[in-house]
C-alpha cells in the first residue's frame, strides 16, 4: 500500500465521472470544510456507499478496481477479488485523514470546474 499520488486524482475523476458522483462529492467536501468536528471516516463511508449505489454499471465498477489497485499496489483483478474485510483493513492502513481530505477537496474542485465548462 502507498500514499496517494498525482495519478490517483485522475483515477478518482474517472470514477466520479463514470458514476456521475459530482453532486455527492461536492456535498461531502463542503461538509468536511464546514464542520471541523466532522468524522472523516463517516464521510468516507458515505461517499463509498454513494459510489456503490451508482456503480451498477460495469464501466464504473472497472474504474473503481483500477483506482483501488493503484492505492493498494495490486492488479485490478486482485482488488476485484479481494475479500471485503481485507479491502477495508488495507484501506484503513493507507488512509491519512488529512491527506485524503485534501485529495477529495482537490478532486471535487476539478469536477466542479469541469461541470462549469459543460
Amino acid at each position: 500500500m502507498r500514499k496517494l499520488k498525482t495519478s490517483d486524482v485522475f483515477a478518482a475523476l474517472r470514477v466520479v465521472n463514470s458514476a456521475n458522483l459530482r453532486d455527492e462529492l461536492k456535498i461531502i467536501v463542503e461538509e468536511a470544510n464546514e464542520n471541523k468536528n466532522v468524522n472523516i471516516a463517516d464521510l468516507g463511508v458515505d461517499f463509498m456507499l454513494s459510489i456503490m449505489e451508482k456503480a451498477a454499471g460495469e464501466k464504473t465498477e472497472k474504474e473503481i478496481y483500477r483506482f483501488l489497485s493503484g492505492i493498494l499496489e495490486c492488479a485490478p483483478e486482485e482488488a476485484e477479488n479481494m475479500a471485503l474485510l481485507e479491502l477495508v483493513k488495507n484501506l484503513n492502513e493507507c488512509i491519512d485523514i488529512e491527506e485524503w481530505k485534501v485529495f477529495f477537496k482537490y478532486v471535487s474542485g476539478l469536477t466542479t470546474k469541469q461541470m462549469s465548462k459543460n
